[in-house]
């Protein structure tokens, strides 16, 4: 079912069938990018959206502002797991690179890797900020209801739905009847907003935590490229280094063959002409 599913995504994505050609690869990258640009403006978006939500206590805006912010957050969701599946795929496709295209092929998509996790730290940081501002908002809201509320009572009531009891003693008071009403309702919407932060923000983790393990095993991988070409550049050098060794040893040998040979030439020579001295020196006394 494992293969399967790789032999899936490598077919969506153009990478089945032996097709791994560069020109294919970085098309793939580029459009990677764009997806990852995208979601960066969504988080924008979220963010915009989410401080509307914070600066207005109209019970219709706030109605409206959960909406759009579930609309793009599902947006923003689909962009997540397609952005994953695309660089799963160049992953599974890796093995099919030739070695002169290998290094190249891990770079780049260690680069949108890591703007990807650099994507999701930045979803992180918005949600957590959204969160920690709701809960500030909620306790406000409460307080309106219940000012001698302590801050046990008011974490009892932010973690637990709202407490009802204690909303119920305050609508029963003719003087916070009407307001008591808006921060109750208030605090309720404010909470299933948070509720769904913390499912973000659940998503979120596993996600960062999946693509930065994939980051740093691909780390590993460059570590190992590097590593490897620094290794044959020595084993290079100390050849070349060899190579000089040989032709100036070789140079020396046929140095001093050419010396010796000379010097035998030499001991010929002389040899020559003292033997022709002494045979002229005694032919003339033979005659």
């Amino acid at each position: 079912m494992a293969t399967e599913s790789v032999n899936a995504v490598e077919k969506n994505n153009g990478f089945n069938s032996g097709e791994t050609e560069m020109t294919k690869f970085y098309d793939e990258i580029t459009a990677i990018q764009d997806l990852i640009q995208t979601y960066s403006k969504n988080v924008k978006t979220i963010s915009d959206l989410q401080s509307r939500s914070l600066t207005s206590a109209d019970e219709e805006v706030l109605r409206r502002t959960a909406s759009e912010l579930d609309a793009i957050s599902a947006q923003t969701q689909n962009a997540s797991s397609e952005i994953k599946r695309r660089i799963q795929a160049l992953e599974a496709a890796r093995g099919k690179v030739s070695s002169r295209d290998y290094e190249a092929w891990v770079q780049q998509t260690n680069v949108v890797k890591s703007r990807f996790v650099a994507a999701i730290q930045e979803y992180q940081q918005t949600e957590q900020q959204y969160r920690q501002k709701s809960r500030q908002r909620m306790e406000r809201q409460i307080r309106i209801v219940k000012p001698d509320a302590t801050q046990e009572e008011i974490e009892a009531m932010v973690t637990n739905d709202g407490d009802a009891q204690v909303f119920s003693q305050a609508l029963s008071s003719s003087q916070l009847l009407g307001e008591s009403r808006a921060a109750y309702r208030e605090v309720q919407q404010r909470h299933d907003e948070v509720k769904k932060i913390e499912k973000t923000m659940t998503e979120l983790a596993q996600l960062f935590s999946d693509m930065s393990v994939v980051v740093a095993q691909q780390d590993d991988t460059l570590d190992a490229i590097e590593k490897n070409a620094a290794k044959v550049e020595t084993d290079i050098e100390y050849g070349a280094n060899d190579v000089e060794d040989a032709v100036s040893i070789a140079r020396r040998v046929r140095r001093k063959r050419w010396i010796i040979f000379w010097i035998v030439v030499a001991i010929l020579v002389v040899l020559a002409i003292i033997l022709a001295a002494t045979l002229s020196q005694l032919l003339p006394k033979n005659n």
